[in-house]
């Protein structure tokens, strides 16, 4: 006896409704995720002391990564819940200590939370419409 609960059906309407909202939600994020990008470019070269390889910048510029499901295990101001951006720090064979983005002082008045947050709620937002509309 199975006793998971089988998933809400959606109707058509509501799966076609939950697509026009994901566009917006995905127009959202990678505007939102322009500020993060030059922010992340900038602290990286410093670390690097150089500038970022092209293929890094390439990938964080691909608006469609930003979106792929968070790694709900670093916390609410680590830029590393994006595999987008683990990919390019991976890339870069940087070991960023687990408090290195919370130890950052702020830049044009904004942490790396209030750089991250705003991200971290779309892209959950976007898995849940993804899940109405039975998609991937």
């Amino acid at each position: 006896m199975n006793s998971t609960p089988e998933p809400k059906a959606y109707s058509l309407k509501e799966r076609m409704n939950a697509l026009e909202r994901m566009r917006a939600v995905e127009t959202k994020i990678i505007q939102s995720s322009l500020p993060l990008i030059q922010r992340l470019l900038s602290d990286l070269e410093n670390l690097i002391d150089t500038t970022m390889p092209v293929k890094a910048v390439r990938e964080l510029e691909k608006g469609e990564l930003w979106w792929s499901d968070l790694d709900e295990s670093y916390p609410d101001h680590d830029p590393r819940c994006f595999p987008v951006v683990r990919d390019a720090i991976e890339e870069l064979a940087l070991q960023l200590p687990a408090d290195h983005f919370a130890n950052q002082p702020r830049v044009q008045g904004q942490s790396y939370r209030d750089l991250v947050r705003p991200i971290r709620d779309q892209v959950q937002q976007r898995s849940k419409l993804r899940q109405i509309a039975g998609t991937r």
